[in-house]
């Protein structure tokens, strides 16, 4: 009699961690969980969960919200299944009722996936009986946040209005408008930005080689400059703090050097603003006209991020500007409007030249570019 209890209890065991198993691994996979003591009926031997989104096999994605939606097969007609749903094993949604036949599909939206591998899985059981779990099925899923939602924006801003040679006129508002734009960069759009002021072409040279060692590939960096500018011999200068009048070899940086250093920048996204007299130079060629009234989408950022881009955008063609700039004030005044995630440079121009009529700004891009693009990313 001793006997013939312990094995009755050894089977007991052996069945009930069968019906308790947890399925694990990266797979996906169906489990028929049939409880202790239930013989199984041909309706529920043949329940099966399959999923539609995501499709089978493993899945990634930079998305952090994802969907599960799915099937469950084979429910006996008047059957009321209760559906629930894990994440590594933790509860994470409320249950959702399947009523056979009218209602055999499930949605679970909105479900917050985690850095890295995400097991999924979908339960299903008995409303009346929920401890017995009849069926399940678990796919994993892999979130990779995209590389602009942990990328690095740096500004650099340089306002020169106050020279030392007193015969170019002494300017009154690049730095109270850069010091504006570098509010709104800093507080909505994230970005660690340094302004320099009346700094001489030396300064800028030491400063752009130091940002040359400290960006990394998946840094942006905007660098904006305000103040005097001239253009000789086809080329467009910067004239710094040092600068003589009408001499472009002392105190100026032109386009050509500057394209020349940036090209040796690790980083992939460099944006290059220019709100000076005669910037034209800066620009091979205007950009074409384009649609700025579109939104941005996952999808096309993404793609548009994972490619170099090297764009300038000036505040003039070949032509002087105002000391108190509309090109400037004119981007700033659509960045604090904005209300979108991600804002495209190109949308900004082609919608500002619109309203800008003092100056023919340009945009381009310049030597390195892949077709990519350059954002603006709201905190």
């Amino acid at each position: 009699m001793k006997s013939i209890f312990l094995s009755l209890l050894f089977s007991c065991c052996v069945l009930f961690s069968f019906s308790q198993k947890i399925i694990e691994g990266e797979s996906n996979t169906t489990s028929l969980r049939i409880p202790v003591g239930v013989t199984p009926s041909s309706a529920t031997a043949s329940l099966r969960i399959d999923f539609s989104t995501p499709a089978e096999g493993f899945v990634s994605t930079s998305k952090k919200l994802s969907s599960l939606k799915g099937r469950v097969q084979g429910i006996s007609a008047g059957t009321v299944l209760t559906l629930g749903i894990k994440k590594n094993n933790y509860g994470i949604s409320s249950k959702k009722e399947l009523v056979a036949p009218d209602k055999e599909s499930f949605t679970f939206e909105d479900i917050i996936l985690s850095e890295g591998k995400n097991l999924l899985e979908v339960y299903a059981y008995e409303s009346l009986t929920p401890s017995r779990i009849l069926v399940s099925k678990s796919i994993t899923v892999t979130y990779q946040a995209s590389g602009i939602d942990n990328a690095k924006y740096y500004a650099l801003l340089v306002a020169c209005q106050d020279y030392d040679d007193k015969s170019i006129p002494k300017l009154n508002n690049p730095i109270k408008e850069t010091e504006t734009f570098a509010k709104v960069l800093r507080e909505k759009y994230g970005f660690e930005v340094e302004v320099l002021k009346n700094i001489t072409r030396s300064d800028f040279g030491g400063k752009l080689l130091e940002y040359k060692s400290k960006l990394g590939a998946d840094d942006n960096l905007l660098l904006f400059f305000a103040g005097h500018g001239i253009s000789r011999n086809s080329n467009s200068y910067w004239q710094f703090k040092d600068a003589k009048n009408g001499n472009i070899y002392s105190g100026c940086f032109s386009a050509g050097e500057l394209t020349s250093e940036l090209q040796q920048y690790k980083s992939k996204h460099i944006l290059v603003m220019s709100d000076a007299c005669f910037s034209g130079n800066f620009c091979a060629r205007a950009g074409e006209a384009n649609n700025s009234n579109f939104t941005l989408t996952d999808e096309f950022v993404e793609r548009k991020y994972s490619l170099r881009s090297h764009n300038f955008m000036t505040s003039s063609s070949l032509e002087t500007s105002p000391d108190q700039s509309e090109f400037t004030r004119s981007f700033v005044a659509y960045l604090l409007s904005n209300t979108n995630k991600y804002v495209w440079p190109e949308q900004i121009y082609f919608t500002i030249i619109n309203t800008i009529q003092s100056t023919n700004p340009l945009y381009c891009t310049f030597a390195g570019d892949e077709g990519g693009g350059f954002f603006f990313r709201r905190k």
